[in-house]
């Protein structure tokens, strides 16, 4: 039977190990979205895949490390308990953080995309006043 020692230094390796794979994935995420598929969006005459790309590439690297601190913590028992209700409420909050975050600068974008795109091809002046007041409300 394994000592104490041992074991604790397999589960910390493996929570280091988890740790440093996502942010691999984090990474390698960040710079498919940056190479393919901006090369991709690139090739389409409007700018709106572009600003979703550029809202969404970094909500999504930061969902990817948050999934794997939280991957990592559940191989830490030793150090906290990963069933505990705060950490639950903490990992619930950094999931809130990133969607907000998501939402907010794909909402900025989409004003910013239609002001600069679709605003001036339209000739009512409805649109001329209503994106300042979403920009400010954004």
């Amino acid at each position: 039977m394994p000592s104490l020692d041992v074991v604790l230094l397999q589960k910390l390796t493996v929570v280091i190990v988890v740790l440093i794979a996502a942010g691999v994935v984090a990474w390698v995420l960040s710079r498919f979205l940056d190479t393919w598929v901006r090369r991709a969006a690139s090739r389409s005459k409007s700018g709106l895949d572009d600003t979703l790309l550029d809202a969404l590439k970094k909500p999504l690297t930061y969902f990817v490390l948050v999934v794997g601190l939280w991957a990592s913590l559940q191989q830490a028992d030793f150090i906290v308990d990963p069933d505990s209700p705060t950490v639950d409420t903490i990992f619930f909050v950094l999931y809130m953080i990133v969607g907000y975050m998501a939402a907010f600068r794909l909402i900025t974008g989409l004003i910013d995309w239609y002001g600069k795109e679709v605003a001036h091809l339209t000739e009512t002046t409805f649109d001329d006043y209503i994106l300042p007041f979403f920009r400010r409300v954004s």
